[in-house]
């Protein structure tokens, strides 16, 4: 029997379950900045990996080198569940303690409820990189790592030098070097980006838009991968972006974990008390469909209905905002999860806000809403700003699902941390859908494997915009798209894609003799030169094709 993961519990013993999950490198110590909200209502377990922290490289199941997985790993964490009894838990976890989430939401979605995974990836990239980087460290130990960490871990390189960054470093000095070169190994076989279909719980993704490690596009592709999932996206945030942007991480966490708690909308039926101007400030809860102005109240509670149809109801600071309350939410913690507040045309002043997200649908078309340094406004919101001239300058996020439309609104958006909209996950899904239908797997793998924090926001781009916008119009079918591509390369005399886009034409169910018209019809219209080149290369192609045919 192999010697349990170090781990540490705070909260509530009969709190629901939550495992928080590390990355490579770090140590439970990498959740300090989230877990005293988190642990108001759950009990919280962290856990430190193989070799790192507190627990020992003899935790592993198979320390020979090249033989951990991350199914080991997800094993380990297991154990600990069933060492509390825990049939099942929610799962939070970073980069390399996300994928062990993923996999076991997987493997074992009978025990994982909901999942969180930030900053980490479906598939971290190269093999050979991380086999490399775990020889490096049997041979020299980790510190040949601290001093470029930083690069990898923030974007503000500043943060290292802050007393959490500059423990994590430490805390990277002394891993045992046994523990991380295995868990290398274990990111080296990882890759479940066949298997994200088969995630059922509900998921969020969140990403550091700095993250040199895991980029954006990593995200998304999980996002876009498993149903369902929300993503969120941080800016001024690398690889660890609950130590750079904490309040905003744990905050999209507690939304994500507690769709009924404190500091999140409830469901009720929403009765209204327009123009009631009832008062209870400095009370200590706002009951049932009492219709009050909150103020200071500790909780609207659900089915309040505090409406704000033309009313200016007030409930600044109201821990709570309950479903359908539709209330002023100056400084309210979170206006969210199916509270349907309406204020179109009412000029409702949210600032201060932590969160306006989950479901919330708040409608501001034509009101003028103000939601300056409101936490987040994300996952599903419905902030419906079309032709509003909304001011959203410092929110948190303005991210996944929330269906912000802003198509002439004249939306003002400086300094918000994030606007990655619904729509551009969608764009990226169906995208990647049809590059990867067009040009196959094996092609949009190999791509992704090159892609390096230098390129990352090219393949984003392209796989959105080239992929998720054009190629997915209905007003062509993909054969007369292959045709049009197939001339402009031509034209533009670009070999290598037009080699690429041969292959696809015939994918696309162009045959053979409709390429070479194709080719026939460029002679004319971009020149003899241009065709010649042109044919070569496509010859080049099919005979190749011919080749691994026989």
């Amino acid at each position: 029997m192999t010697t349990p993961l170090h781990h540490r519990l705070d909260g509530q013993p009969d709190g629901t379950p939550l495992i928080l999950g590390p990355s490579l490198g770090t140590s439970l110590a990498v959740w300090d900045p989230h877990v005293a909200a988190l642990a108001e209502h759950h009990a919280v377990l962290r856990y430190d990996l193989p070799g790192h922290g507190g627990s020992p490289a003899s935790a592993l199941p198979h320390p020979e080198p090249g033989h951990t997985t991350v199914a080991d790993l997800a094993r380990l964490v297991l154990d600990l569940a069933d060492q509390q009894g825990w049939e099942r838990f929610h799962y939070a976890g970073i980069s390399l303690g996300g994928a062990i989430g993923a996999y076991l939401a997987v493997h074992h979605p009978d025990r994982v409820v909901h999942l969180a995974l930030i900053c980490s990836s479906a598939h971290f990239g190269d093999p050979a990189a991380w086999h490399e980087r775990a020889a490096l460290v049997r041979q020299q130990g980790t510190a040949p790592l601290v001093p470029t960490a930083p690069g990898r871990w923030f974007s503000d390189l500043a943060t290292a030098e802050s007393p959490r960054g500059a423990a994590l470093l430490a805390d990277l000095a002394a891993t045992d070097p046994a523990g991380y070169a295995a868990c290398c190994d274990a990111l080296a076989t990882y890759d479940l980006r066949g298997d994200l279909h088969r995630i059922t719980g509900r998921t969020l993704v969140v990403a550091g838009q700095q993250d040199s490690a895991t980029p954006p596009a990593h995200a998304r592709e999980l996002a876009s991968g498993i149903p369902g999932a929300r993503l969120i996206e941080l800016t001024s945030a690398g690889h660890l972006a609950g130590i750079e942007r904490p309040a905003a991480v744990t905050a999209a966490l507690l939304t994500h974990f507690d769709p009924a708690g404190p500091g999140v909308v409830s469901d009720g039926p929403g009765v209204g008390v327009r123009s009631s101007g009832v008062g209870a400030q400095g009370s200590g809860a706002v009951s049932e469909g009492s219709g009050v102005d909150g103020r200071g109240a500790g909780v609207v509670p659900e089915g309040s209905g505090v409406g704000v149809g033309g009313s200016g109801v007030g409930a600044r600071g109201a821990g709570v905002v309950s479903d359908s309350s539709g209330v002023d939410v100056r400084g309210s913690g979170v206006v969210s999860e199916g509270s349907g507040v309406g204020v179109g045309g009412s000029g409702v002043d949210v600032q201060g806000s932590d969160v306006v997200s989950g479901n919330s649908r708040v409608d501001v078309r034509g009101s003028g809403v103000d939601v300056r340094g409101s936490g987040v406004v994300s996952e599903d919101s419905g902030v419906d700003v079309g032709g509003s001239g909304v001011d959203v300058r410092g929110a948190g996020v303005v991210s996944d699902g929330s269906g912000v439309d802003v198509r002439g609104s004249g939306v003002d958006v400086p300094g918000s941390d994030v606007v990655s909209l619904g729509s551009d996950v969608e764009r990226f899904a169906a995208g990647m859908r049809v590059r990867r239908a067009v040009l196959g797997d094996a092609h949009v793998d190999a791509a992704q494997a090159r892609t390096t924090p230098f390129t990352a926001d090219f393949q984003d781009l392209i796989t959105r915009y080239a992929w998720g916008e054009i190629w997915t119009r209905p007003g062509l079918d993909r054969r007369t798209r292959s045709c049009v591509t197939l001339t402009a390369l031509v034209a533009r005399g670009h070999h290598d894609e037009l080699a690429m886009h041969v292959r696809a034409a015939l994918t696309n169910g162009l045959t053979r003799d409709e390429i070479k018209e194709v080719l026939l019809q460029t002679a004319i219209y971009c020149g003899v030169p241009a065709a010649n080149s042109a044919f070569a290369v496509a010859q080049r192609v099919l005979a190749d094709l011919d080749a691994k045919a026989d």
